[in-house]
């Protein structure tokens, strides 16, 4: 089987916290397409992208935001892109070097998304392609989200009032009255082959900015995942990380979101030489290594978040898998951690 299309919830917060400001009831749309309610708070955890693009869809058809897609992608600026490749970004020497940065890091971010290059007569076209193509529900919500990202990597060298000369959308139906009125310099097309901006081929020489403000980002619950997964396998148990925090993700859940049947589910994992439970097991013990390891989270914080029962199922779990109680081993990072920091200190000195 095919690994299933994920993307990091930093995607979707933009989204969140617009319909969250506008009162529409942002929880019961997440549960209803099986997402965890407590991605907000993780903002670096993967969510499988066709319940993150049927969230979207049905949430602007029902609150009644056709452009939902282009009001929340114009107000996002970079606050849709991970930390780390902002950073990357602003640290690039010209423009042209932060569009390979881009192109070459998106799929972090989005792993069925691709952007490139293609030199025109007198432009650059900046072109995209997404995890599904406009015939899956929520694709007009986030086509917008992935050409405005590919414009602030050209605004952090170019401005922040620079538009692009054009813009093609694949999307159906009609553009947006409010795209038109807030772009006006760009012509904006409705084409079935490809998204893409075209701009001008000199600005691919601009240098760095002088100075660039970011906000500040809240802290997460660390990850062990620096990218989307590329194998089934490995896929499922990166959806089992994330929906962890909503307590134990049933194998009905999992199936579901895999778009496969429970038995079929079973017997690609006995394909690989785990169970279900092995595997959920697994990945408990990842997450908790991580969090004692990575946080001050109590061991009762720990169990809830990982669904255990409580901390007492926790900790025998823990110490079935490892020979040591969740404090030990903490207790054991630290000191090894110190023991590094004393072994740095002595080499300089």
């Amino acid at each position: 089987m095919k690994a299933i299309p994920l993307g990091r919830a930093t995607t979707l917060i933009p989204y969140l916290n617009f319909l969250s400001g506008l009162g529409a009831p942002v929880q019961r749309g997440l549960e209803r397409e099986h997402l965890p309610v407590g991605l907000i708070e993780r903002p670096t955890c993967y969510i499988p992208t066709r319940n993150n693009w049927a969230f979207l869809d049905r949430m602007a058809r029902e609150e009644g935001i056709p452009d939902l897609g282009f009001r929340v992608a114009y107000g996002a600026g970079t606050h849709a892109m991970s930390a780390e490749l902002i950073g990357r970004l602003c640290r690039a020497p010209t423009l042209l070097r932060a569009i390979e940065i881009f192109c070459e890091s998106v799929h972090r971010d989005s792993s069925g998304m691709r952007c490139w290059l293609t030199p025109q007569r007198k432009a650059m076209r900046f072109q995209m392609v997404k995890s599904f193509g406009p015939s899956v529900p929520g694709f007009a919500q986030t086509e917008w989200l992935g050409l405005m990202g590919m414009m602030e990597v050209i605004r952090l060298f170019a401005g922040p009032a620079w538009q692009p000369r054009e813009i093609s959308l694949r999307a159906p139906g009609p553009v947006s009255r409010l795209a038109h009125e807030l772009l006006p310099y760009t012509h904006i097309l409705k084409r079935d082959s490809c998204s893409y901006i075209n701009f001008n081929r000199s600005l691919l020489g601009l240098c760095r900015p002088t100075r660039v403000h970011l906000s500040p980002r809240s802290p997460s619950t660390p990850t062990p995942f620096a990218k989307p997964a590329t194998d089934f396998l490995s896929s499922v148990r990166q959806i089992m990380h994330t929906y962890l925090m909503d307590g134990y993700p049933h194998i009905e859940l999992t199936a579901e979101i895999a778009g496969t049947s429970v038995r079929s589910l079973q017997r690609s994992l006995s394909g690989a030489g785990v169970t279900y439970s092995t595997l959920i097991e697994e990945v408990r013990l990842e997450a908790a290594t991580a969090m004692l390891t990575e946080t001050d989270a109590r061991s009762i914080e720990i169990a809830h978040t990982l669904g255990y029962k409580d901390s007492a199922n926790f900790a025998r779990a823990f110490r079935r898998l490892t020979g040591m109680s969740p404090r030990e081993f903490r207790q054991s990072a630290l000191d090894r951690d110190h023991a590094l920091a004393r072994g740095a200190r002595d080499e300089v000195l």
